[in-house]
């Protein structure tokens, strides 16, 4: 996960909503970090989950508009993704 204040970060783990989520998928929670977590994320007001697939080399990042998440942006294979919400940040998938 990932904070945009510094006040976010106590010793007892991160306070409030963190700006980010990053969910790496396995063969077996892959249904439930795509549903459950997913919904409570959205529920919780998380603007941004992303869904890292190491088996397909895949990235899909999600955006909260409303109520729920829409893709903002995807990658497969050894490509560069850019996300429009954070300018200047491009993830080489290559390593996946």
């Amino acid at each position: 996960m990932v904070v945009d204040r510094r006040e976010q970060v106590a010793k007892r783990g991160v306070e409030g909503v963190p700006l980010l989520v990053i969910e790496v998928l396995s063969p077996s929670t892959r249904e439930h970090d795509r549903s459950r977590k997913a919904k409570r994320y959205a529920a919780l007001g998380v603007p941004h989950c992303w869904l890292v697939d190491p088996d397909a080399r895949r990235i899909e990042c999600f955006r909260l508009e409303g109520p729920r998440y829409v893709l903002a942006t995807r990658g497969a294979g050894s490509a560069a993704v850019s996300h429009p919400d954070f300018p200047g940040l491009t993830l080489d998938l290559a390593p996946l």
